[in-house]
């Protein structure tokens, strides 16, 4: 996820550890106002490697979050990462509570029954139910 990232951010890092000892060597050798300067450089890459080094202990644990969330994630049938993989919805098989007007014009109106149930219609809010029931998602049976 972020390994070349972070490869890229410790590549970085043994570069700054590198120029932080070359700047420790210089400073011992140089005199007092050069010496100022080479330590406020040195300062300034020592802030840089800590920066470095707290950027990667996020990358890496947002990777370790990533890859638990990856494994919690539920697998479905053929290696799909939905649950409804192995579901399938039924209510469409049998007549229902609603069925099409043109075919039945004895069905109740399923919008007729969204306001009446809104308006206290207590069968309608009945049949809807009971159609909410019908059509929800049930687990697929292995055979």
């Amino acid at each position: 996820m972020n390994e070349t990232l972070i490869a890229k951010l410790q590549k970085d890092l043994a570069l700054n550890a590198i120029v932080k000892t070359d700047l420790q060597n210089e400073a011992r050798s140089a005199n007092a106002t050069r010496a100022r300067d080479i330590k406020s450089t040195l300062a300034k890459v020592e802030d840089n490697s800590r920066e470095l080094e707290e950027h990667i202990v996020q990358l890496q644990e947002q990777d370790k979050r990533e890859a638990a969330a990856d494994a919690a994630r539920p697998r479905g049938n053929g290696g799909g990462t939905y649950p409804y993989d192995q579901m399938m919805r039924t209510g469409y098989e049998r007549g229902g509570t609603y069925r099409d007007p043109h075919e039945d014009p004895t069905s109740p109106s399923f919008f007729r029954d969204m306001r009446n149930a809104r308006l206290g219609d207590w069968q309608a809010a009945d049949r809807l139910s009971r159609n909410e029931q019908e059509r929800a998602w049930r687990p697929v049976r292995a055979t």
